[in-house]
């Protein structure tokens, strides 16, 4: 399966649609969210499955402060379109999927428990 990855545009699209219209702080966490979901070692992903890409999409940019506010909400929403990108469909409430954004934030949880659980929401489209 050939992987559609998130562009810096995506993200700027994304990130422009978060409430209260927050200002840009750092571009940089986007571009580094940009290459940690695409990163490769040895031609072989890093992340091996779209779940766990989008994982580590939503710990880099809800950890990292690339927004002045809403950074999980952008680090979720960005999760949701990468996934959709790769025709996966999440189904689950905002306070779930907001407990497993703040887990991953905080680290109370690894990339692969993240991906079991975001795997249990998604329905393939």
């Amino acid at each position: 399966m050939t992987v559609v990855h998130l562009e810096f545009e995506d993200l700027l699209a994304i990130f422009q649609e978060v409430p209260g219209d927050p200002d840009p702080y750092d571009y940089g966490v986007i571009f580094a969210a940009i290459a940690r979901h695409r990163a490769r070692l040895l031609d072989t992903d890093v992340y091996e499955s779209v779940l766990l890409k989008a994982c580590a999409l939503i710990q880099e940019l809800g950890r990292m402060r690339a927004l002045e506010h809403g950074n999980c909400r952008f680090a979720w929403d960005a999760a949701l379109g990468f996934l959709a990108l790769n025709g996966q469909r999440v189904s689950v409430s905002g306070s779930s999927a907001a407990g497993l954004v703040e887990d991953l934030v905080r680290g109370r949880t690894t990339l692969p428990q993240a991906s079991a659980q975001l795997g249990r929401w998604c329905v393939e489209d």
